[in-house]
């Protein structure tokens, strides 16, 4: 005897695919959960100096940010846009040399308010 299986309640190669990497990303988030936090939080402190640092007279240098680069909330969803994108992509051991990265423009953006001020 044969029984029909109705396809809607059998899942899709592709659903279970979909669901083990959104798995697969937050196991990888709650791994590297410091740079990700780190990586973030340097990027809106970045837009933060950024905006203070053009509020007395310096200009942003990055010409692919130009526009945006003192929008704290647009650099906050970006970065973290682009964390979710490399967990996604099991590219999370990257946030580690990016974070070091935006340590040292945060650090730059520091010095320039500092002598600026």
């Amino acid at each position: 005897m044969f029984t029909r299986i109705n396809s809607s309640t059998v899942p899709k190669y592709h659903d279970l695919t979909a669901r083990h990497k959104l798995a697969e990303c937050i196991a990888n988030l709650k791994k590297e959960k410091v740079l990700v936090i780190s990586f973030v939080v340097l990027n809106v402190l970045d837009a933060y100096l950024t905006r203070t640092a053009i509020a007395l007279g310096s200009s942003e240098l990055n010409p692919v940010v130009m526009g945006f680069g003192d929008s704290i909330l647009i650099k906050g969803l970006i970065s973290v846009i682009i964390v979710i994108a490399m967990l996604l992509l099991r590219r999370g051991k990257l946030l580690k040399p990016l974070s070091i990265g935006m340590m040292c423009v945060v650090l730059w953006n520091i010095v320039a308010v500092w002598t600026w001020s």
